[in-house]
């Protein structure tokens, strides 16, 4: 927020106040006046009887007269109601038996009652006209220093935390996508900073994977369009049939190769996308590992493809994405099967609110500086695990993103039996115990 506009801001709000305040301050005094006039009324009637009790007689007034002021505490005189005979209202007021009142030169007020319906007029006064103390003013004053004082503590953190969000939205306009907005969790606008920073994350990550993608893409389709122009330029020119057969059976492998890998790139693009919907369903963990490891039992492999399974129960199941979460087990089963020597292991092991699912190969092993690269797409991590063996390196980054989804974590370790490679999936879902399965359990 700008000074400019922070002082109008503050302005604004100090001036509202006092405004309300002012205006309730007058509705107040005006009701507190009408109570006070009320009251006085009251106090005058009774002083005027006190007065009239205590003196039955005109003729005693002034026998009684300073002793009545000495107890009451003010003048009171005795008067001829033909003294006021240049007001014939007045006078009719006065017979009506209404206190009427008059004020000297001094704003000091007399009020006057007819004596005991006679010819005299009983007068008490003067007084002086009450006006609010010194010290209700110097409190009200108070007050609203205080309450601009109070907004001007409150605003100005907020304004400077505004500001800072303000900067750091900028910086992101500009495409600087690793700055941070730095408010504290007392601020009034600490979850606005905390959703702000998870944005500018947000776009940093896929800032990073757009930027990523494009090179390792533009990387992996060089290659076989190179060979694919190389092999067209040598066809132009062939001397002969098989010579030109051969070299366009080596530009359909080329086309097919880029075909793969824009298939493998539109479905990581699926799984990358934040919205990609998951549809649970609660499925019985052991057929439905056991109906996996049966579909490369019938391709005949050379590779031993074992189940380790026995701390769990055959009527033991959980709550997946049975289709999202096949994909990256089988994901990371042929993967396993690329590089294995000659046997798999899968073994699975509950935790509590938890399920391990570890897939252990025999091979030579990832070396460990690779195992923080190891998901990210297009990385293939050294010449054991190159591209000879298939794929392009999205087949783990996709799993990765599945197990992600569904609120697990995935990591690569050493296979401490075989010394090969062990990927284990740690899945935060409870076991069901004697669950039904509400779909397939293949």
């Amino acid at each position: 927020m700008p000074k400019q506009l922070f002082f109008r801001s503050f302005l604004i709000i100090v001036l509202l106040i006092s405004a309300v305040g002012v205006s309730l301050d007058k509705v107040l005094q005006q009701m507190q006046r009408r109570q006070d006039q009320n009251s006085e009324l009251q106090h005058l009637k009774g002083s005027f009887l006190y007065i009239e009790t205590l003196v039955d007689s005109p003729k005693l007034f002034q026998r009684h007269q300073s002793e009545l002021e000495k107890q009451l505490g003010f003048p009171v005189m005795l008067l001829q109601l033909d003294d006021f005979s240049g007001d014939p209202s007045f006078i009719q007021a006065l017979t009506d038996g209404a206190i009427q009142t008059t004020a000297d030169a001094d704003q000091q007020f007399i009020y006057y009652r007819q004596y005991r319906q006679s010819a005299y007029v009983l007068a008490i006064g003067p007084f002086s006209a009450q006006s609010p103390p010194y010290s209700d003013r110097f409190i009200i004053t108070c007050y609203y220093i205080l309450i601009a004082t109070v907004l001007f503590f409150w605003l100005r953190p907020l304004s400077q935390d505004l500001n800072k969000l303000r900067s750091a939205a900028l910086k992101l306009v500009e495409e600087n996508f690793a700055t941070r907005v730095e408010i504290t969790n007392s601020s009034s606008i600490a979850l606005v900073g905390e959703a702000f920073n998870d944005m500018a994350q947000r776009i940093q990550r896929l800032a990073s994977s757009h930027r990523d993608l494009s090179h390792a893409v533009s990387h992996e389709l060089r290659t076989p369009l190179a060979r694919f122009k190389f092999s067209l330029e040598i066809v132009a020119n062939a001397q002969s049939a098989q010579q030109r057969e051969k070299y366009l059976q080596a530009m359909k492998q080329d086309v097919r190769e880029m075909e793969d890998l824009i298939e493998e790139m539109l479905k990581y693009a699926q799984f990358s996308a934040e919205n990609l919907q998951l549809h649970y369903s609660t499925v019985r963990i052991l057929p439905w590992m056991r109906e996996l490891i049966r579909q490369y039992d019938q391709e005949n492999l050379s590779i031993r493809i074992t189940l380790d399974a026995a701390q769990l129960q055959e009527t033991d199941a959980i709550t997946i994405d049975s289709h999202l979460f096949n994909r990256a087990v089988n994901n990371l089963i042929r993967n396993a099967l690329r590089y294995a020597g000659a046997s798999i292991q899968i073994t699975l092991s509950p935790k509590p609110n938890a399920l391990l699912i570890m897939i252990d190969d025999d091979g030579i092993g990832i070396p460990e500086q690779q195992w923080p690269h190891i998901f990210q797409p297009f990385v293939r991590v050294d010449d054991s695990r190159n591209k000879q063996s298939g794929g392009y390196g999205l087949g783990l980054a996709i799993t990765e993103k599945i197990i992600r989804q569904h609120g697990g974590r995935i990591h690569v370790e050493k296979a401490p039996k075989s010394g090969g490679a062990r990927f284990v999936i740690e899945l935060p879902e409870p076991l069901l115990r004697d669950a039904h399965p509400t779909s397939t359990d293949t």
